[in-house]
């Protein structure tokens, strides 16, 4: 079980920083933290059923993915939306 608490809380960390390096590279987001969490909920809970082979995971992914990997997701996400979006203004990185 713990080992699967870390495959989570690492690929929450790793969503978190995809998507804070994407939406930092846009001028004008309009997606949150939480609308970019909800879609790596979504994968993760996918790629869980898959490799369980039954729906009957869903529930448990669910929950563990929320409850292990909001904080990692968050904490990628925040801090480099910030760092890419402060790159971009300083004409370092170009906008899309």
């Amino acid at each position: 079980m713990l080992i699967l608490a870390f495959t989570f809380a690492a690929a929450a960390l790793g969503g978190g920083l995809i998507a804070g390096t994407w939406i930092g590279m846009r001028p004008k987001a309009d997606i949150g933290v939480g609308q970019s969490f909800l879609i790596w909920l979504a994968l993760a809970s996918a790629a869980f059923t898959t490799f369980a082979k039954s729906m009957e995971a869903l529930p448990l992914a669910l929950l563990f993915a929320t409850l292990i990997g909001f904080i990692p997701f968050s904490l990628g996400y925040l801090v480099l939306r910030a760092a890419v979006a402060r790159l971009r203004k300083r004409e370092t990185l170009p906008a899309k």
